[in-house]
């Protein structure tokens, strides 16, 4: 398995930050790139969540299946 890090300096409160990201039934609206997001397993943002996220990456879609 490979380790991802992203890292981007927001100005808003963590909380609200978190809540943004973690919303996956709204990422499609709020997250630039993603086209759109499949859930496959499990409700909310929590252990064992399970989605698929298509992106737009270099002018073509990927998609990649997500775990928390």
């Amino acid at each position: 398995m490979k380790t991802v890090i992203v890292e981007r300096t927001a100005a808003a409160p963590v909380e609200r930050v978190w809540a943004v990201l973690t919303d996956l039934d709204a990422a499609a609206d709020v997250l630039s790139g993603v086209a759109r997001i499949e859930r496959v397993e499990g409700e909310g943002y929590a252990p064992g969540v399970v989605w698929r996220e298509t992106r737009t990456v270099m002018g073509a879609e990927e998609t990649e299946e997500m775990t928390v």
